[in-house]
Parts: C-alpha cells; structure tokens; sequence
C-alpha cells in the first residue's frame, strides 16, 4: 500500500475570464514560458511578464496558495503573445516554490513555478561575464534573478565579506524546473578558489561560507555544460542569513501537533518549532514553514498520515540493540551516524509477525526532500536475511512485503544505498497490514469545456491489496453549470472510467480549481483519498506523464468542434453489431481533420471506427459497435471523443454523451 502521493494544504485564488469572441483560425491551447522574473520578495507589488501562446488574451493568473492578489493585468502592443500581470505579494505569504497558471478566454495554461522569497530581489546585469567585470551587490542580504546566457557564459559577483560571519550562497534552478546546472565557487580577492559546489539540493548549489578576513569576494556561477537561453533562470540568494537546511520529523499524523527540530546555519539558538497539522485525512503531503531567526521562514514539504506515528530512540544502530516498531505506524527516523563514528549509521527495528500475515513496509524521504536513498532489510533475529527492496537508484524510496514464515519477532533495517548520513538524511518508515485500498489518479490537469459543449475526464484506480469494489468520485470545485453526465463512480471490477463533463450553454466563463476525492467502504471502514493530477507532455518525440498541481477546470466560449452522436442509446445481443454516426459540428473556419477515440469499451465488445478521423472540411464518420458471443450481459456506457489537432498545438478534447449499451439476449 503505498500513502505517499502528494497533495497540497493551499486554497487558490479563482479568477473569472470575460466573454470575447473567437477568430476563426483554430485554437490553440494557452501555453506559458518561464515567467519573468521567476521569483519576487514577500510584502511587495512586482510586474510579472508572461510570454507563450495566447498569452496576448490572458485576463487572470492563477497561484498556489494563499497570499498572493492579482491587481492588474495587462497587454501591451508589443511583442505578441505577452501579457504583463501586477501581482502583490502579501507579508504573511509562505516562503517558497508555488504552481502557476495563465487564464485566458481559451483555458488555463500549462503548470509554471513562482518562487516567493523573504529579502531583497535584483536582477542580474550584464556584462557580467568576467571577473573584473563582476556585478556588486551594495546590500545584502539579496536574491538575484539571473539567467544563463550559453556560449561559455559565466556570471561574476562581488560582495564585501567580514571575518567569522557565515554568509549563505544558494542557487534555486532546477527546483524551478530551469535546466540551469549550477556550478558554484566562491574566491578571494587575489582569485584563489575558497570553496565550491556542483550539486547540493538535487541539480542545485549550495554553500554556507565563513571568511577568514574582511575584503571582497568573488562569487562564480555557471552552468556545469555551459548551456544556456530564454529558459535558463536561476535564482542566487546571497547573505549572512540564517538557513534552515533540514527539519525533524519530516512529517506527523493528521490533526496532531508536532515539535520540528530544525537544523542549519546561523539559527541563533531557534532550533526547535511546534506546530499543529490540519486533520485531513485526503491529505499525504502538505508544506511547512520552518520559522528561521530572522522571522523569515522556509518551506519544507512534510508527510502527513492517519496512522499513529512516533521518533525512533536511539541507539538502534545494531541488531543487538533495536528500537521496537509498531504495526501499524509512522516511524520517523533520520540516518545520521553518532559523533566522531567513521562507521555509516543503519537503523535497526524489531517487529512481532504472525505466520501468513502480509506486512508492507515503505520508506518516504527522497519526496520529502531527504537525500536518503534508502535500502530496506527483513532479517531474522540471527541476522539473515529473508527480504530486501531493490538497490534500483531510480526510485530512491524504497518498499518491500513481507510474509512471516512464523509467528514470532523479526528486525527491519534500513540504511542509505551509498553508506551515507546526516541532518539532511531523515525519512519517514510506514509500517503496515497489507490491507485492501486503492489510489487515484485523473488526466486533463486542465480541463476545457466551451459552452453547451462536453470534454472527458479519466479517472484511473490503483487498487491495492485485493480491493475489487466501488468507489464514489466526488468532484469539488467545478465552475457552476458544469455536471458530469457519467455517473461519478468506478464501479466494482473496473480500473477506470471515462466521465463526461459538460457546460450548459449559458454557463458563466471562467476558471478555477477543482480536486477529485475516492471514497470507498473497504472492510466497514471509510476510506478517503485525494486523486492525482496528471499532464502528459512531448519533448523531443518522447511522451511523459508527470504529477502536476493547481488542476484547473474552465468553461470557455464554443471552441472549434462539437461531437454528438445519431443514437445515445442501444441494445445489442451477444454475436449482434450496429452501426452509428459519429456527427462533428465545425465552427466556421475550422476544416482541419478531427482524431476520433473510443474510451472505456468493457471486455467482450468491440468497436471499430471507420475511417479513425472524420476528413477534413467532412462532419460524419460511422462506427461499428459489436457484442461478442461472450459478451456479459447487462449496462454500460462508453465515450467517443475527438480532438483538434494540428502538429504545432497542443489538442482541446471533446466529448459526445455518454453511449449506453444494453447487452441481452433475444
């Protein structure tokens, strides 16, 4: 069973799109670049310049999160496909990385990432590519937008540094998603290198340095490959600022409170937080902010679970003194070895089994931000092993079942793959009855429905354990006049299925976002969890699909095509075919040749489309439904979709209603 998909405690602004009529070219799905600048402080106004396609009807933004207000937006004449958006970043706002979206009249945007800081901002200014032509920084402490211009581009900053006082240099690139690989170093004033960094927080830098005199200092960042463009940013935070750089426990059971130990440079004694987590049970993961001795804070990603949850007590670093695990629990742990040991830590567990009893133990940490990569052990009491996860670097949390041979104790291990420990090595051991549940995901990260019109929505199960039964879907946050015409439910047996959403034809345009919870009754218990939001994406003639959060749903005006079909109805029986038409209604303009799909088509039926596409500038196609001789008996539905597709955009998805198909015998 696994817990660990992540959801996040912030509501999100709403935004509404105004009515504008359409041109009659086909429409393109709102793209957005990087935005510009991709950070700004907290408590400020900042001009936030949006570029990609459709971008030049872009009329709200829509952020992750509380805090932050859209007071404008604006388009200016030039360049096209730009949009400058006034935002105000409220004083209180939570430190740290937020999800972003453009509205416009045709949707909401792909997923970008803002950043929101707590000191002063700059922007880089070239020509800052040489030593002696270093860029100074009058203030600190400061966070320095800049990007990596290719061609060998290296960036030089000066600052003036005092003796003992430990400054902070921290690159923030690739947490952005920016390609930037940054290479950060750090000279005297007669060019002698005092310390560098290549990778520290995934792909970014990071350095806490300590002068050894007063005088002027040389900060060098460049990409490892020396690559660069338009999306190459990164964010240099530079200062003698205190740095909260890894919390304990990295996370706690839903409505409990939790005391955060916190661990970093010039902390001034503030090493230790209580907080109290939100009793949501949906929730496996929210954010954090650790409060540093300056009164800024930092955000940490932090597990959340329904289970009892406790610290592990050292010293369990040997099979002859192991802590004792619950079943079930959350043990929070950290390998860290003790001071002065060149020995890497290992954490030792003991646990009772029952003969035939299925248990599941998982490491969440990687996720969470720990640099644990973690290797887990079930051994007997005389230490051989009966079980082990895979040492596959991929996948740096690790899970394994275990059956016990007999009733009685057995020991758990876990250390990290390469012999390494620290502060920032903590990690999050699930401890478990392999019980019957279940996890969601859902396509469309943002739907699309024009007025009077329909889009599909997958819905996808993962169930876990032997859970063969209903869930309900439960649809929060669609804008008003948008029901789902598919009952919200996956029924018993089935992995998925395909609902049909639709907006009335008088239905306001606008966007905002919207979760999907599963909720079942799994052995008189209810069950609740959060669904996934997932986009798939081309690059390069690869296909991938990634988590994104922010999902969004919009209603816009009609868009290029409408689909209906010439029966909503039919019986068949088994060994019996039919024939349909698939009727596409083109917006004036729109003649290019429309994909047609067949979603969700059960076992034991067959359908065939004929062509695969309606033609171009054509409005019919016929498809051919068939009940094979073994077809079950009963109702279902299914979904034809298509789309608009051209090479260069991205495609909007519609949907027919629903088809119910009656199988019975004659």
């Amino acid at each position: 069973m696994s817990y660990f998909r992540q959801t996040l405690l912030w509501t999100a602004g709403i935004y509404t799109l105004c009515a504008c009529s359409l041109m009659h070219a086909q429409v393109a799905q709102p793209r957005l670049n990087p935005l510009s600048p991709i950070g700004a402080k907290r408590g400020e106004t900042v001009e936030i310049t949006l570029t990609g396609a459709q971008m030049g009807q872009t009329i709200g933004l829509l952020f992750e999160g509380a805090g932050i207000t859209v007071e404008s937006i604006s388009i200016p004449k030039a360049p096209p496909n730009t949009a400058i958006a006034k935002v105000n970043i409220a004083p209180d706002a939570l430190p740290g990385v937020r999800a972003v979206r453009a509205l416009t009249k045709f949707g909401a945007s792909d997923r970008q990432l803002f950043c929101i800081g707590a000191y002063n901002e700059i922007a880089e200014k070239e020509p800052n590519n040489t030593r002696d032509k270093a860029q100074e920084i009058a203030t600190l402490p400061v966070a320095i937008n800049g990007k990596s211009d290719g061609g060998e581009d290296v960036d030089w900053y000066k600052f003036k540094g005092r003796k003992g006082q430990t400054y902070i240099l921290e690159v923030m690139a690739a947490r952005l998603e920016s390609p930037f690989d940054s290479v950060l170093a750090i000279q005297d004033a007669q060019g002698h290198e005092l310390a560098m960094n290549d990778d520290y927080l995934g792909a970014d830098s990071f350095l806490a340095f300590t002068p050894k005199a007063d005088g002027d200092y040389y900060i060098q960042l460049h990409d490892l490959r020396y690559q660069g463009g338009a999306n190459f940013l990164y964010r240099l935070t530079v200062g003698a600022i205190p740095r909260v750089t890894s919390i304990f426990p990295i996370g706690g059971q839903a409505g409990h409170g939790v005391n955060l130990e916190k661990r970093g440079y010039n902390l001034g004694g503030a090493t230790s937080q209580p907080i109290t987590l939100p009793n949501d049970t949906t929730l496996s993961q929210t954010k954090v902010g650790a409060l540093q001795a300056d009164g800024s804070l930092i955000a940490f990603p932090f597990g959340v679970s329904d289970l009892f949850e406790r610290n592990e007590i050292e010293p369990n670093d040997s099979l002859s003194h192991p802590d004792t695990l619950p079943i079930p629990c959350v043990m929070n742990g950290r390998i860290a070895s003790a001071p002065n040991s060149k020995t890497p830590d290992t954490d030792y567990f003991r646990f009772k089994g029952e003969k035939g009893k299925r248990l599941g133990f998982e490491v969440v940490a990687h996720q969470l931000g720990s640099r644990l990569e973690s290797q887990l052990y079930v051994r007997n009491l005389q230490g051989n092993i009966l079980a082990q996860s895979d040492d596959n670097s991929r996948n740096a949390d690790q899970r394994i079942e275990f059956t016990p041979p007999d009733n009685g104790d057995y020991i758990l291990q876990i250390r990290d793959l390469y012999g390494k420990g620290g502060d920032e090595y903590p990690y999050r051991l699930y401890a478990t009855e392999t019980t019957p549940d279940f996890r969601l995901t859902f396509s469309q990260d943002r739907l699309v429905i024009g007025q009077g019109n329909r889009a599909p929505l997958q819905v996808t199960a993962n169930r876990l354990n032997g859970y063969n039964g209903e869930i309900a879907l439960d649809l929060q946050g669609l804008p008003a006049g948008v029901v789902s015409l598919t009952p919200p439910t996956i029924p018993a047996g089935r992995n998925e299925v395909f609902l049909v959403l639709a907006a009335d034809a008088g239905a306001q345009v606008k966007g905002q976002p919207f979760r999907l919870i599963g909720r079942a009754t799994i052995n008189k218990r209810k069950v609740a969890h959060e669904a996934q939001a997932l986009e798939t994406t081309q690059r390069e003639n690869n296909l991938s699909t990634l988590p994104r959060e922010l999902a969004t749903a919009s209603v816009t005006e009609p868009l290029d095509i409408s689909i209906a079909l010439s029966m909503e109805k039919i019986t068949l029986a088994p060994g019996e075919s039919k024939e349909i038409v698939v009727k596409v209604t083109r917006r004036a303009g729109f003649n290019p040749k429309v994909p047609i799909s067949v979603l969700g088509v059960p076992g034991g039926v067959t359908v065939a489309v004929t062509p695969a596409e309606v033609p171009e500038k054509q409005t019919e196609v016929k498809i051919v439904i068939k009940a094979e001789g073994n077809a079950p008996l009963g109702e279902f539905s299914f979904v034809v979709a298509g789309r608009s597709l051209n090479e260069d955009v991205r495609p909007y998805h519609y949907a027919a209603p629903p088809l119910l198909v009656t199988i019975a015998k004659k």
